[in-house]
């Protein structure tokens, strides 16, 4: 079985969910060797999961001849410069949402959301993205992108339409729509949205809000269980309440 070599950056939240995801690829051995983080916390986070080197420098864990693959978990404002400094060190790159993104430049005025433009936000943005592709492109080096979103049948056919008819997009709007215990829950920020299915490479890892802890670690199966008990508890209280009412 192949093995690679993988260096993860950062190790927060984000990282927490890559090492699970790391544990559930199949097909080749990854191998998450390294982390790097600025905090004393990058220790506890290599120990909790048998990483057997740190750093507390991007650089250093560039220069490590070991490894094969940069994983990157840092916030969104270090991740266009990050995945630039990292294909041209000759390293594969799997980067977190989002690709880019606008986080204000020296002379914007403050806050930055009413006092700059949306469309020379949206200039810029465009601008760091093409050189970002451009360096991926120069390097040679395979660069994976963690967000499903992309590959979802809508998104895919929007880019077709894009392709063939070489127009901009103007203008998305989505909405993600969940199911858990019986409710279906929409919209970003939800109290209640608690499972998320995102790939990751080869794997595949949940995430979630106030259960995460709890229900990360259940086979799928005893989720499903769990929905069909909670949805038949309800369908017998609906009945019952019919049958109080003589309807």
């Amino acid at each position: 079985m192949p093995k690679v070599m993988v260096g993860l950056v950062g190790c927060g939240f984000v990282a927490e969910l890559h090492m699970y995801a790391y544990k559930r690829v199949y097909g080749i051995d990854a191998d998450v060797m390294a982390v790097t983080a600025r905090g004393d916390h990058v220790l506890e986070f290599a120990k909790k999961h048998k990483v057997r080197k740190t750093y507390r420098d991007f650089r250093d864990l560039l220069d490590d001849p070991e490894i094969d693959v940069i994983d990157i978990c840092t916030p969104p404002a270090l991740h266009a410069s990050m995945i630039v400094d990292a294909v041209r060190a000759g390293k594969h790159v799997i980067c977190e949402k989002p690709f880019a993104g606008y986080f204000g430049r020296a002379g914007d005025k403050i806050p930055i959301g009413r006092n700059v433009p949306k469309s020379l936000m949206y200039e810029r943005v465009l601008e760091e993205m093409e050189k970002t592709c451009a360096a991926i492109e120069a390097s040679g080096q395979l660069f994976m992108y963690a967000e499903d979103w992309i590959y979802t049948p809508a998104v895919t056919k929007a880019v077709e339409i894009l392709n063939s008819t070489k127009d901009k997009l103007l203008f998305m709007k989505a909405e993600e729509a969940i199911r858990l215990c019986g409710v279906a829950v929409r919209g970003f920020g939800c109290e209640r949205l608690v499972w998320t299915n995102i790939t990751l490479a080869a794997g595949r890892y949940e995430t979630a809000d106030r259960l995460r802890q709890q229900l990360l670690w259940q086979p799928q199966h005893d989720i499903r269980e769990k929905d069909r008990k909670r949805d038949c508890c309800e369908e017998d209280k609906v009945n019952r309440q019919r049958r109080h009412h003589g309807t």
